[in-house]
């Protein structure tokens, strides 16, 4: 859950300070674009943190007998890590848009699952044993569903006015 609010929500920070700063690289293109900066970036990796700690505090209320699960203990922080995971793909994502002159908006496969991919791989580097439960149906499951959510959000955001485009 971390991931997808972190990833979603970060339209809702506009903000006008760049992550590449505005600077272009050797090849005239700029490095990442308008679309992505600080405080969007910030914004989502906030939200997915605090949708962490919520998971925290509903899994130690409503499911008592897992009180003692890693998954737990380290939720704050492994919460923390999933947004940073899924902030990160989505920047990659858009560094490799950049370089294939794809626009900002244009629409790749990629940039339906960067997110989940920077999630589960931060995840694994910092977080293996909480990401024990992800085994291959989970990951499967997550490859299926996470294109038409992540179009829900997408549309949701586009009638909000927040987004230039529905994808």
């Amino acid at each position: 859950m971390p991931a997808y609010f972190a990833n979603s929500s970060a339209v809702f920070f506009k903000g006008d300070k760049p992550l590449d700063f505005g600077k272009k690289l050797k090849d005239g293109k700029r490095i990442l674009g308008d679309g992505k900066t600080f405080e969007g970036t910030l914004g989502g990796l906030f939200l997915g943190t605090f949708v962490g700690f919520l998971q925290y505090l509903l899994y130690k209320k409503y499911f008592t007998i897992l009180a003692n699960n890693e998954f737990i203990q380290y939720s704050i922080f492994f919460g923390f890590v999933i947004s940073l995971g899924a902030m990160l793909g989505d920047i990659v994502e858009s560094f490799i848009k950049r370089r294939l002159n794809i626009k900002r908006g244009g629409e790749i496969i990629w940039d339906k699952l960067d997110f989940l991919f920077g999630s589960i791989i931060l995840g694994y580097l910092f977080c293996a044993s909480q990401m024990l439960f992800l085994n291959i149906y989970h990951f499967i499951f997550l490859l299926i569903i996470t294109p038409f959510v992540h179009k829900l959000f997408n549309v949701i955001a586009f009638d909000l006015k927040l987004k230039d485009v529905s994808w």
